[in-house]
């Protein structure tokens, strides 16, 4: 096991910077996700870390050994790419061996050391196969063992799914997740798929336009979306633009029940409400209305678009309910932003803390 950090990384390509002062630090054993959009700086951050990319500014230590300026093969780190580059004229054995040949090791521990991890990965019975006649899941696996088997302090992944198809991403996902526990490999993971990192990872690092916006567990990062970005891309979120007036939450004209211990007037913050958060009742005069639109049906419950006074509003909700009903809504749980920064958190209509303007939950 080994401790990761990354210092005040910086990269530009073409006098254009795409990462820019990122601090980063895995600890041992740890399973850490980089998660983003297109362009957000994610696998320019994972090459860096293996040295397929220098960085221009900064410094990265593994076991607080300075690597930052190291080639690859000085690194103790192994990829694995997301096209997984086996050698199709060898078998499964002879490419997880590849890398141990390579070090001029001896015959006898180069089986012993392949055999390990087969078993770890459970290809033994694949072991003389070659890779056209594996399974996407299976090749994925031996481009898992190859890179284990050089005993590496870092395992770097490349969106190693993305050439899967979404039931057999699920298994192999899991596989590598009990893989990474069984071994306890320090691992840094990207993807752009949110699924995948809150399912696998200890914590997840949410990069925008290079920077970090929040790294976090999955629960704090689903819960406690510091920013509007992590909330927006984090799960399915309703924003309404309102303001703060009189202790009062405002959106549209209408007042909510949320009253705020914040003193001063903010004329422009967010209101966001998870669709699992939306409440539906009876329409009376006690509840805001809104007309179903849509009805989505998704197996156990239905997401339903509801046109409302603060705007078009989507909510999860049991089974049983049809376009065109008018419904009465509230809510069960409302963050707030100003400035895209977290504000405050008000849940079951009781205020539960306030975090201050740029701050994050205690």
């Amino acid at each position: 096991m080994a401790e990761l950090a990354l210092q005040k990384i910086g990269k530009g390509f073409g006098g254009k910077s795409v990462i820019e002062d990122l601090d980063l630090h895995v600890s041992s054993g740890e399973m850490v996700c980089l998660l983003g959009p297109s362009g957000s700086g994610k696998t320019t951050t994972l090459r860096m870390i293996g040295g397929f990319i220098l960085p221009d500014t900064g410094h990265i230590f593994i076991d607080n050994v300075d690597v930052s300026q190291a080639t690859p093969d000085k690194r103790p780190t192994a990829m694995v790419f997301q096209q997984y580059a086996l050698w199709p004229n060898m078998t499964v054995f002879q490419n997880i061996a590849f890398g141990l040949k390579l070090r001029n090791l001896p015959r006898r521990e180069i089986q012993e050391k392949v055999h390990s991890v087969l078993d770890l990965v459970d290809l033994r019975a694949q072991a003389k196969s070659y890779p056209a006649q594996l399974s996407g899941g299976q090749q994925q696996r031996v481009a898992l063992a190859r890179a284990l088997v050089l005993k590496p302090k870092v395992l770097l992944l490349d969106e190693p799914l993305s050439n899967l198809d979404a039931q057999l991403r699920h298994k192999v996902r899991d596989e590598i997740r009990e893989i990474q526990q069984h071994s306890r490999i320090t691992t840094v993971f990207v993807t752009h798929d949110q699924d995948e990192a809150m399912s696998v990872s200890d914590r997840v690092a949410v990069l925008s336009a290079g920077k970090i916006e929040q790294f976090d567990t999955p629960d704090n990062l689903y819960a406690y979306p510091r920013t509007e970005f992590v909330a927006n891309f984090i799960g399915s979120m309703n924003m309404f633009e309102g303001r703060l007036v009189n202790h009062r939450i405002e959106v549209n004209g209408m007042s909510l029940a949320f009253p705020s211990r914040i003193s001063e007037s903010i004329n422009d913050v967010k209101i966001a409400v998870r669709p699992e958060d939306v409440e539906l009742h009876d329409s009376s005069p006690a509840f805001p209305s809104g007309a179903i639109k849509r009805r989505i049906p998704r197996g156990h419950y239905a997401e339903l678009i509801l046109e409302t006074a603060m705007g078009e509003m989507r909510a999860f909700v049991p089974n049983g309910y049809s376009v065109s009903d008018t419904t009465g809504f509230s809510f069960r749980r409302v963050l707030v932003y100003s400035d895209s920064k977290l504000l405050d958190t008000y849940v079951a209509n009781v205020d539960l803390h306030l975090t201050g303007i740029g701050g994050v939950r205690p």
